[in-house]
């Protein structure tokens, strides 16, 4: 089997521990928490906009989270970052983009 993996390929390994639980080799035992992991319950995270020009909105529907940076450019009155380009959150007014 190692005979077909190339010379050249990247050397990462993704270890993803069980759920519930958290590995950081620079961090003590049961010193907390890091940056999360990709069991739902660290990915899928209420997102809260409110302020003026915000409308009342709610979804179930996962949200992109590209979307987070197009509702702040819209809130400060700018162009969303080139790799933003998607419609900000629900609620938020959609800004018309510069020429």
């Amino acid at each position: 089997a190692g005979a077909a993996i190339p010379d050249d390929a990247p050397g990462e390994i993704l270890i993803v521990p069980a759920e519930g639980f958290v590995y950081d080799e620079e961090m003590p035992l049961g010193a907390g928490t890091s940056h999360g992991s990709f069991h739902a319950y660290d990915v899928q995270v209420p997102a809260i906009v409110a302020g003026p020009g915000v409308e009342h909105a709610a979804s179930t529907e996962p949200l992109d989270q590209r979307a987070v940076a197009a509702s702040l450019a819209a809130l400060l009155g700018v162009d969303p970052p080139e790799t933003a380009r998607v419609p900000p959150l629900p609620g938020v007014p959609v800004r018309e983009r510069s020429p």
